[in-house]
């Protein structure tokens, strides 16, 4: 029996791959090649993805908190999250909100509040004006960042610890939502230098989805279920299947910008 090979795990994906889109009737696939990164298109927030995906609440975020049924006004407050990611609210003083998901913070303030009152109902809500990336992958420190003010590519990897060991910098997947379509878009950072100098900006937009490819897959298959358990929370399994075939193109080395649509 011959060893299972890269090529038939690609050829295993890109079949589930196209079943479904023969199945999903309103799903289309374009891909071309992209030689500028600025004709990207703007995005649109993940959490119009999924609604499951949640926001976590972080410094400069506004924040109102109720407590029903005891008619303090003192207990309705709204508050912005300061530099300490706190804010103050009576009878708890100083809360650590920084961090926490909504739902987080609202039990949070609610077993606090226990001290002093039988069952409390806090209701708690955020503009939720911050927006949000997503740098996971090959870095020292994934997670989910905030920022307030226009953010490079590379000030987001940084935000993420940089590259590890085990990284392929030429090989960077960028997934991002705008209107009815998912743009993925492989991204070679050297592209943003030249001979020490930088070359036209590129910047991430809310709900952008930064995945640093590693150096080294010896088994695709595998590599893909770990990318869906890690993506999970912003995307359906669904939606990584229709996909697959592009993040495998980004693993083969191909340089590709490719809008699908997905329901």
């Amino acid at each position: 029996m011959r060893p299972k090979t890269a090529g038939n795990h690609v050829l295993a994906y890109l079949s589930l791959a196209i079943w479904l889109l023969a199945i999903t009737s309103c799903t289309t696939i374009r891909s071309r090649e992209l030689e500028d990164p600025a004709q990207l298109p703007p995005s649109q927030d993940i959490t119009e993805i999924r609604a499951s995906a949640p926001y976590i609440l972080d410094t400069g975020d506004e924040v109102t908190i109720r407590v029903w049924g005891y008619g303090f006004d003192e207990l309705q407050r709204t508050a912005i999250i300061n530099n300490s990611g706190e804010i103050y609210f009576p009878l708890l003083g100083a809360v650590k909100l920084s961090g926490q998901s909504v739902p987080g913070a609202r039990e949070l303030v609610a077993n606090g509040l226990k001290k002093y009152f039988v069952d409390p109902q806090v209701e708690f809500s955020t503009t939720a004006s911050r927006q949000q990336i997503h740098v996971f992958g090959e870095v020292n420190s994934p997670g989910t960042f905030a920022f307030h003010r226009p953010l490079l590519m590379m000030e987001g990897l940084a935000r993420a610890g940089w590259f590890n060991r085990d990284a392929n910098r030429q090989r960077v997947l960028l997934i991002r939502r705008a209107q009815d379509k998912y743009n993925v878009f492989s991204v070679n950072s050297g592209d943003f230098f030249q001979d020490g100098a930088k070359v036209p900006a590129f910047f991430l937009q809310s709900g952008d989805i930064v995945y640093v490819m590693p150096s080294k897959i010896a088994n695709v298959e595998r590599f893909m279920q770990r990318l869906q358990n890690i993506l999970q929370p912003l995307l359906t399994a669904e939606q990584m299947i229709i996909l697959a075939p592009m993040i495998i193109d980004v693993i083969q080395g191909k340089r590709l910008y490719a809008p699908i649509s997905i329901p």
